[in-house]
């Protein structure tokens, strides 16, 4: 026999016995599992079910689509939950991605696992491949779930475009619809991002002064640099300024008098949360501001 038909035959016979039924039935299970697996590189594996799970839907411009998971549970610590979903990705740089841009070793995760008994926090969201317009979704009736211990008050997706482009900057509010497109905008006449985009939660109700207040509040420059000026009506005189992704407050000013020139050098180049507050009414004027 020549080599060729060697060949040809010893392929046949391995073929043969491959496709006998046992062989078959390993073959199967053996490209099922391969499938599985490479279909769920990216998917979220959950082997703990979370007490609360909710979820941002994303959409691009191009009909790709991702999502992001927030999740309590009594067990998720500040560090990362494998059992509750919360470990590390590799985005795939060739398709719309989103994820949480974790502080953690930098890495990234589909899933922020928090205790449901810290009542408040921050998370930057990121995305790879990202055009516009863009549609973001979720259901806002998982804020008032029953597997809560509490109502989640306020809930808000904030960004550059927020800042920029909406009245008084004022972040997506989750709790009032179900859904928010993401339009294509401009800085400075070149193409800016919706991203990072910060989402913020926590149980306190939004805050806000009587119209006549708001013209007597003035913060400048916006944004600022090293040196912030503030100016207010008589009887507010306490000064907080909060990080918007984490909730911590950064700086703290009382026995202010219609206002302060604040120095700021040692703060963060990040967006915050400022707070002007009459102490003897407990009213509130809220405003964000940018440390570049």
């Amino acid at each position: 026999m020549q080599m060729v038909d060697f060949m040809i035959f010893y392929f046949y016979t391995f073929m043969k016995k491959l496709l006998s039924t046992k062989h078959v039935l390993f073959f199967t299970v053996a490209t099922c599992l391969a499938m599985c697996n490479a279909a769920s590189a990216q998917s979220v594996v959950f082997a703990k079910e979370p007490q609360w799970k909710f979820w941002l839907a994303f959409e691009n411009a191009d009909g790709q689509k991702d999502t992001v998971y927030i999740v309590f549970d009594s067990t998720a610590t500040e560090q990362p939950d494998s059992l509750l979903g919360e470990y590390k990705i590799t985005p795939d740089t060739t398709k719309f991605q989103v994820f949480f841009a974790n502080g953690i070793g930098n890495d990234s995760t589909k899933v922020w696992a928090w205790p449901e008994k810290n009542k408040g926090g921050g998370k930057t969201i990121d995305a790879l491949n990202d055009n516009y317009p863009m549609v973001v979704r979720w259901d806002k009736s998982l804020f008032t779930s029953s597997s809560l211990s509490y109502q989640i008050l306020k809930a808000e997706l904030g960004n550059t475009y927020t800042l920029f482009y909406r009245l008084g900057g004022a972040p997506f509010n989750l709790r009032e619809t179900d859904s928010v497109i993401l339009p294509p905008f401009t800085i400075q006449g070149q193409p800016a991002r919706h991203f990072g985009m910060s989402f913020f939660f926590n149980d306190e109700p939004p805050l806000s002064i009587p119209p006549i207040y708001e013209a007597e509040f003035i913060a400048y420059p916006k944004p600022f640099s090293n040196y912030l000026q503030i100016r207010c009506p008589v009887g507010f005189d306490q000064i907080e300024i909060v990080s918007i992704f984490n909730g911590e407050t950064v700086f703290r000013k009382e026995n202010i008098i219609q206002g302060a020139s604040l120095e700021l050098t040692n703060l963060a180049q990040e967006v915050y949360l400022l707070k002007i507050t009459n102490s003897q009414t407990n009213q509130s004027y809220y405003e964000k501001i940018i440390k570049y």
